[in-house]
């Protein structure tokens, strides 16, 4: 009995020593958490508006694309888009952030179902890519949050 509250106080001890290194009792508690920085995910969040304001002006009549040049094109920014998406969606980073938790994997299937669409020369689901984006951000200028 005395040897095993003896082990339970070294583990306590530790565990309490590490306390002080967030990454040392992360690693301990949830070793597949990832905790995506303010940066990375302003930069995700960067490159899919950039994404959503590329789509506009591609689809645009302006643009004097031609069908199959709006086509690679729209092709091209959901694949960046996808790729700025799934930043924020690999295992256990999306915990920390509520909102992208509750999100991220619709706004992942939206841009799929765009490509899908896209590739079949259907461009309106990416045209509809800036809804998605505004369930989660009110307003055009700026993304605040609801």
């Amino acid at each position: 009995m005395r040897r095993v509250l003896l082990a339970l106080v070294t583990v306590v001890l530790a565990v309490a020593a590490c306390a002080t290194d967030p990454e040392i009792v992360r690693s301990f508690i949830a070793p597949d958490f990832s905790h995506v920085d303010d940066t990375r995910l302003q930069d995700s969040m960067w490159r899919l508006g950039n994404g959503v304001q590329q789509l506009n002006d591609a689809l645009a009549p302006a643009a004097g694309l031609n069908d199959e040049q709006r086509r690679a094109q729209v092709l091209g920014i959901l694949d960046l888009m996808a790729d700025a998406a799934t930043t924020v969606n690999r295992p256990g980073q999306k915990r920390a952030h509520q909102n992208i938790a509750m999100n991220i994997d619709k706004l992942i299937a939206d841009i799929a179902a765009a490509k899908a669409a896209a590739e079949q020369n259907d461009l309106a689901p990416a045209q509809a890519l800036p809804a998605t984006c505004l369930a989660c951000h009110q307003g055009a200028a700026g993304g605040t949050q609801k």
